[in-house]
């Protein structure tokens, strides 16, 4: 009787398995809404949960529960050097990819340093708002920006040097 018993518990257990919140599948982490996380106090340190409601992951550090950002995620603004713009002729309509000039920018860079990842991580177009903060306005009219980071803008006057500069400021949605 005492072996099937034990048995018993043996192949019951392998059927087992533990929730933190009420529909947290069986793998990855527990995950909940931030009030259901941080109404738990947990007895160990270091337990990792997702919360639903703010998309972020949360530890407990012994005492509370800490949120841990990305780090991708914490600059929400950043700008690549002065972009330049041929301006050789007057013309109207042209267009100018904004993300393409930050994928070349950013996407590849030429030297890393020591330990560093070849690459440097980068944001999907749809992620992004793009902005012009400066630019010569009496060489340029940008007419509009669209949402993929497409500009269009005019050409009205020639510059002495067959260029000008635009600056732009990309901010993470």
């Amino acid at each position: 009787m005492k072996k099937i018993i034990i048995l018993l518990v043996f192949f019951s257990a392998i059927y087992a398995y533990a929730q933190v919140f009420t529909g947290t599948p069986v793998s990855g982490f527990p995950s909940g809404t931030t009030a259901e996380i941080t109404a738990l106090t947990p007895s160990t340190q270091g337990i990792v949960a997702y919360s639903t409601d703010e998309k972020i992951f949360y530890y407990y550090d012994g005492a509370s529960w800490l949120s841990l950002r990305s780090p991708l995620n914490s600059a929400k603004i950043f700008y690549p050097p002065s972009v330049a713009i041929d301006a050789s002729t007057t013309g109207t309509g042209r267009t100018l990819n904004l993300y393409n000039e930050y994928i070349s920018q950013f996407g590849s860079p030429a030297v890393v340093s020591t330990g560093a990842p070849t690459s440097i991580p980068t944001y999907a177009a749809n992620e992004l708002y793009y902005y012009i903060t400066a630019y010569d306005t009496s060489v340029l009219t940008i007419t509009s920006i669209d949402a993929s980071g497409l500009m269009t803008y005019n050409v009205d006057s020639v510059p002495n040097d067959d260029n000008t500069i635009v600056n732009v400021v990309f901010v993470v949605k």
